[in-house]
């Protein structure tokens, strides 16, 4: 099994500013997988992103400037898509090996950054906190689930925001390996956030 990870843009927070930052409609994500000896790509994945400028196809309900809540209906977002998300974006990924490719998934959901407990109710607690600390498919939250995505061709695939999964004390690394680098716990620190 292989997983790849790639950060389009590291050290961002999944509930960022007022605008979000989606995914490029006009750019090409590829992640390209390489022999390990020749460094030849000797597979490539393709991720194509859906418009994000307003529009029909894009928004629910363009007399507003939410850009994720009050779709055509008012109240949290329940579900990835429902009417009361507003922009939804999707993609479709394409796989190619050498001359040949195959368009393997089409109009797969992104799941909405974490607006807050009002908005995107599902990925906070009841205080308001955003939850994290998921260590099985069970454990993350309504939104992230519904838009892993298994393929027909065996993989499985998800784009959307997460907080970034470099922990590091950069200060503590650079002070001749400060041993602030562990918690009292005995766990790493994460100072970067």
């Amino acid at each position: 099994m292989l997983n790849v990870i790639v950060h389009v843009r590291p050290f961002s927070e999944p509930g960022d500013g007022a605008i979000y930052d989606r995914f490029a409609d006009d750019a090409l994500y590829s992640v390209h997988i390489t022999h390990p000896a020749t460094g030849k790509t000797t597979l490539r994945y393709d991720f194509r992103f859906s418009r994000v400028t307003p529009s029909r196809s894009a928004y629910k309900n363009l007399n507003t400037v939410l850009s994720y809540g009050l779709g055509t209906e008012a109240g949290p977002i329940q579900n990835v898509g429902d009417a009361r998300q507003n922009f939804t974006q999707t993609y479709t990924v394409t796989k190619i090996k050498g001359d040949s490719s195959k368009v393997i998934g089409r109009g797969l959901l992104t799941p909405p950054p974490n607006v807050g407990k009002r908005t995107t109710p599902e990925y906070n607690d009841a205080t308001g906190m955003a939850v994290s600390g998921a260590t099985t498919f069970a454990d993350l939250d309504r939104y992230t689930q519904q838009t892993v995505h298994s393929l027909r061709t065996g993989e499985a695939v998800f784009a959307g925001p997460r907080e970034d999964g470099f922990y590091c004390d950069i200060p503590g690394i650079f002070d001749l390996l400060d041993p602030r680098l562990l918690g009292s716990d005995g766990n790493g620190v994460d100072a970067c956030n």
